[in-house]
């Protein structure tokens, strides 16, 4: 223990490099993207994307020759893109490339007696972002 310190700053101290701190820090990320879920893909034919549309949950069980959607999509050479809700309505570029994405999903809890949600990793130019596997993925 160091003199002169809080037990707060200690607490701190300890929080600032733990998986703790990496989760939510990936879940604010996915927060600020504000990506579009499955159930928007009106909203987006509306806006005038007429791409390839799948799930995140599609693109994380998919791989070169998987037997999916996504997994075509990666055959034919196309490339996944979020596409951000909030960029979207104001008419400006909405698309933001996924790098990468976890191998396996996250279990977070929702806060509500015992609940969690499985969330998906997808690295991108604004960090990890951790979301919802019903987030929607544009192909180009």
């Amino acid at each position: 223990m160091t003199m002169g310190t809080t037990r707060s700053e200690r607490a701190a101290a300890r929080y600032a490099g733990s998986a703790l701190a990496e989760a939510n820090r990936a879940r604010a990320v996915g927060v600020e993207l504000g990506a579009l879920l499955e159930a928007d893909t009106e909203t987006l034919r509306v806006n005038g994307y007429g791409q390839p549309v799948t799930t995140l949950d599609a693109l994380w069980a998919a791989g070169p020759g998987g037997d999916n959607d996504a997994g075509r999509q990666i055959d034919e050479g196309r490339e996944p893109y979020l596409v951000c809700g909030e960029a979207l309505s104001q008419g400006m570029h909405a698309l933001l490339p996924v790098w990468d994405i976890g191998i396996e999903k996250t279990k977070v809890a929702t806060g509500k007696r015992f609940g969690s949600r499985e969330y998906i990793t997808v690295v991108t130019g604004r960090g990890d972002a951790l979301l919802a596997p019903d987030t929607l993925i544009l192909w180009r």
